[in-house]
């Protein structure tokens, strides 16, 4: 298992609302099994963080998210956390700024790409936050070595495409790993 890929968006990001105060976060999930499983997880993380949570459920074909994001966001909620990625993610986002929301919004790790951007960026919230793996912020990790791998990649990944890493060429090198192996 590599320092590098712990997927910060669980109890980690639970224990920081904690310590931050939060009481409340509300979250927008699939309807799929990916969603299920990320629910399930939210529901046993943050009720024992003592973080309430307050859940809707939108379907992979939505091309809006308003009726969704309206149901979930209170005066007692501090952060939306949209549990989507791709396309169906950008539906949330847009949906999120149509309705004029200033709450935090956390996107899944999945959306931590210059692609996913790229789709937004006319639609950019101004309070836009994802959790990722720690490889992309390589002075994170504890393990001299782990630094020094993700420094050398990082450093050849961009000579090779022009362009910083991000959390697609950090699953790329997982896979490499797991192959490798």
């Amino acid at each position: 298992k590599r320092d590098w890929s712990s997927d910060v968006c669980s109890s980690d990001l639970a224990a920081f609302l904690k310590d931050s105060g939060v009481k409340k976060i509300a979250m927008i999930a699939t309807t799929d099994s990916t969603g299920e499983v990320a629910v399930a997880h939210a529901q046993k993380v943050f009720p024992d963080s003592g973080i309430a949570l307050k859940l809707a459920r939108i379907d992979l074909r939505a091309n809006d998210a308003s009726i969704q994001l309206a149901n979930i966001v209170d005066k007692d909620v501090k952060l939306i956390y949209s549990n989507y990625t791709g396309a169906g993610a950008a539906t949330v986002v847009k949906s999120y700024v149509n309705l004029g929301l200033d709450l935090p919004l956390l996107v899944n790790s999945g959306n931590v790409s210059a692609a996913f951007i790229s789709v937004i960026k006319n639609d950019m919230p101004k309070r836009l936050l994802a959790a990722a793996v720690k490889g992309l912020v390589p002075e994170s990790l504890t393990d001299a070595e782990e630094r020094r791998r993700l420094a050398e990649f990082t450093k050849s990944y961009q000579a090779w495409r022009g362009e910083p890493i991000d959390q697609l060429a950090l699953n790329g090198l997982g896979v490499t790993d797991i192959i490798e192996a």
